[in-house]
């Protein structure tokens, strides 16, 4: 897993592009809904199941033809929560 900053130094040429608004520009989906860039849709009826340490999330993603849940498995590290799988659910 890598921050959008070391993305931007390891990958310029993609974060320019994503970061131009030019509609046309689709990166991967995992890219697309990772970052606080995502123009093309929303996240909705978040749904979060906590066990100790670790949580399972749900969100509705909607917009363009991309209409799909949206699932998190996440992490609780040092008092914060990492998100280490997104995986996209049935239509």
């Amino acid at each position: 897993m890598v921050s959008k900053s070391e993305l931007k130094k390891a990958l310029p040429r993609l974060w320019a592009e994503i970061q131009s608004g030019d509609q046309t520009v689709i990166p991967l989906v995992h890219e697309c809904i990772n970052g606080d860039y995502v123009k093309s849709g929303d996240l909705s009826n978040p749904q979060i199941e906590i066990k100790s340490d670790t949580a399972e999330a749900t969100v509705k993603f909607t917009g363009g033809f991309c209409r799909l849940p949206l699932h998190f498995s996440l992490l609780r590290e040092s008092g914060r929560w990492l998100i280490i799988r997104t995986e996209w659910g049935q239509n």
